[in-house]
């Protein structure tokens, strides 16, 4: 990150904003759906692979339930050829969360971008 003394502009990986709070608001969220997608992720691994009921799976589901819980039940479950289950509500809860995260991200940029000077 780079900051102009002059305009006072900041620039971020060729992006251009005016404040650095805006880049730094961005990295946040995308930190912090950034972990709710590995989180989402691993339950939906888990859930394929059927596995036992064990603490580390408890806690999992406790985390994740109130991000999983407006998706569950929206899709219906399927089984692949070989037998394993399908959560399809997991996979919409994540492209969901993808498209706030983007929404949020871009209304970030969109706030902060730098008026265009006419020539």
């Amino acid at each position: 990150m780079y900051r102009d003394s002059e305009t006072g502009l900041v620039f971020h990986h060729g992006v251009i904003a005016r404040h650095p709070f805006a880049v730094r608001a961005a990295q946040v969220v995308n930190f912090i759906f950034g972990v709710l997608y590995v989180l989402l992720l691993t339950r939906l691994v888990l859930a394929y692979v059927e596995a036992r009921t064990v603490p580390f799976v408890q806690w999992l589901n406790q985390v994740t339930s109130p991000f999983f819980h407006p998706f569950n039940g929206i899709i219906a479950e399927g089984h692949d050829p070989g037998g394993h289950p399908i959560a399809w509500s997991i996979v919409a809860a994540i492209i969901a969360y993808g498209l706030v995260n983007a929404l949020i991200v871009s209304i970030l940029r969109a706030v902060n971008r730098p008026p265009v000077e006419e020539a």
